[in-house]
């Protein structure tokens, strides 16, 4: 193998680690705050793959063979990277719904909202799904459809990011409304308590009626 078809196996290799793999590990820290010990393991080695193509004894057979198994220790990266995006995006759309559960999201955007909204969300359901079944007989599609369901949650934050201010004023005029019926409740327990005082205890009612009509 000359030289040159070495350094071009090697640049696409590190071209789809660069370009696809780093963003996604990149996302998964921010997310997560940490970085899974799965993924270590396959950057691990992916990089003794490649690594094997530096050896003395390495020959054209032998290099095409290690750096088609990086490439599969690429894919595998992914896959997971896939897998850990969509489980933290489905725990920030739970978390979303549980703060908003009280909140009519019908109303925001006039309706637009909640159409986007519901709509992707299933997508996105319905593609994590698939790939759960399919996983094990169908290692190709499911990778695609873990990547698209990683895609739909994706549009899914940003539906909601896009929308925050209006949920959150709707989110305070809930809380203002049960304010509000609460201290009404309050006060009308008050008066009720007053008129049953003026009207059972006799003195008062005479007290009363000697101020006000004399």
């Amino acid at each position: 193998m000359s030289d040159e078809d070495f350094q071009a196996l090697l640049r696409e290799a590190y071209q789809s680690y660069n370009n696809v793999v780093k963003p996604l590990i990149a996302d998964i820290e921010v997310r997560l705050q940490q970085f899974p010990t799965p993924i270590i393991n396959e950057i691990r080695a992916f990089n003794d793959h490649i690594a094997r193509c530096y050896l003395d004894d390495a020959d054209e057979e032998s290099i095409r063979g290690d750096i088609k198994k990086a490439d599969g220790h690429i894919q595998r990266i992914m896959l997971d990277c896939y897998k850990y995006l969509v489980m933290a995006l489905s725990d920030f759309v739970e978390k979303f719904e549980k703060q908003t559960r009280n909140v009519d999201l019908t109303k925001i955007d006039n309706g637009e909202f909640y159409i986007k909204y519901r709509n992707t969300k299933k997508k996105a359901i319905d593609f994590a799904r698939q790939a759960k079944k399919i996983e094990s007989s169908n290692k190709e599609q499911a990778f695609n459809d873990f990547q698209n369901s990683y895609t739909e949650y994706a549009k899914l934050e940003s539906i909601i990011e896009k929308s925050l201010t209006h949920i959150n004023w709707a989110r305070k005029g809930f809380w203002l409304f049960g304010s509000f019926k609460a201290i009404a409740w309050i006060l009308s327990v008050v008066i009720a308590s007053l008129l049953s005082i003026f009207v059972s205890c006799d003195w008062i009612r005479c007290m009363f009626m000697k101020f006000f009509c004399n």
